[in-house]
């Protein structure tokens, strides 16, 4: 079988992760491309390096597939580029920002069949596990549904875009709550509706809040508790849990996770989120995984849209 070969537009932190897993599957990245050439040529390998996607796309031959790991604003116009030259495309999430809009609706636009948004959470085992779980039954009716999602902010963990709102788009609910949002549509496969939310800003630095605390309710009787937050500290209790008649499971944020029932009770160890999730998810977009389309997402987009024009942010500044 000949390798793929691979267009990464994006050489941060998450360009490296995919090409590690593109590699790992034997395919090649043949050209690589950010506005810093230098980083380009680092994560090229050798292969070739571009400013800009436009030069990349000048070339004939160069590459079959392309990644997007850019900043989240540019994700909307690099989508269109490269799908309409006849791409597939794995494009980190979010696939738009907020206000971002395709123009004419998702009608006829065929051009983005091809386009995987990488919802890498979703390809964990425990996440997988856990789904099967609630849709065999084997959890019984489900009563509640949490997903606290907390990270202790040290300095550097995120690069400065993603605190500015024109780049971002928002703040943790935009880069967060989206994984937190999809999975719980996901899981209990139903529209979520909106109760209550509030949006605080903790850093007096940031201009996106930094911590979301909402409450939705899914198949008219389901609670669905999701709490975000990048705090001066360790966070506690984090992870996805779920609650229902004849069981309960969670997923931890490192992978981990347990399912325990009337009648038994499994488990699984911690994963490198780095890297399984990576080579997973690269594997369900060579296969054409159903799910993950951008007709997919956009329900989850236009959720985070609604909180944000419905709830403005409050300031409580750590320092």
């Amino acid at each position: 079988m000949n390798s793929h070969r691979v267009l990464i537009v994006g050489a941060g932190v998450l360009g490296h992760r995919h090409a590690a897993a593109i590699l790992a599957a034997g395919d090649q990245v043949s050209a690589v491309v950010d506005p810093i050439i230098s980083r380009a040529e680092i994560l090229a390998a050798g292969a070739q390096s571009f400013v800009a996607l436009e030069d990349a796309l000048k070339q004939t031959n160069l590459f079959d597939i392309a990644v997007i790991t850019s900043p989240s604003r540019d994700h909307f116009l690099q989508i269109q580029l490269l799908a309409m030259n006849g791409y597939p495309v794995l494009v980190e999430k979010p696939h738009r920002i907020p206000g971002q809009e395709f123009g004419f609706g998702m009608k006829g636009l065929g051009y983005l069949e091809k386009v995987f948004v990488g919802m890498s959470t979703r390809h964990w085992p425990g996440v997988i596990e856990l789904e099967n779980a609630i849709s065999s039954g084997t959890l019984g009716k489900i009563l509640n549904y949490s997903d606290r999602i907390g990270f202790k902010l040290e300095d550097g963990i995120l690069p400065p875009w993603y605190f500015s709102r024109e780049i971002s788009g928002g703040g943790i609910l935009i880069t967060n709550g989206v994984h937190a949002i999809d999975r719980a549509r996901t899981l209990l496969k139903s529209n979520l509706v909106l109760n209550s939310a509030q949006l605080t800003k903790l850093y007096a630095s940031h201009e996106c809040e930094d911590s979301a605390e909402i409450r939705f309710t899914a198949n008219g009787k389901v609670a669905v508790d999701i709490s975000l937050s990048w705090v001066p500290y360790a966070p506690i209790g984090t992870g996805i849990t779920v609650v229902g008649t004849l069981g309960s499971g969670h997923v931890a944020v490192d992978g981990s996770w347990n399912i325990t029932t009337t009648k038994e009770t499994r488990s699984g160890i911690a994963i490198d989120i780095d890297v399984l999730p990576f080579q997973r998810q690269w594997s369900a977009f060579l296969a054409g995984m159903p799910g993950f389309q951008i007709s997919d997402l956009e329900p989850t987009l236009n959720q985070i849209e609604s909180i944000y024009g419905q709830y403005g942010i409050d300031t409580i500044y750590t320092s």
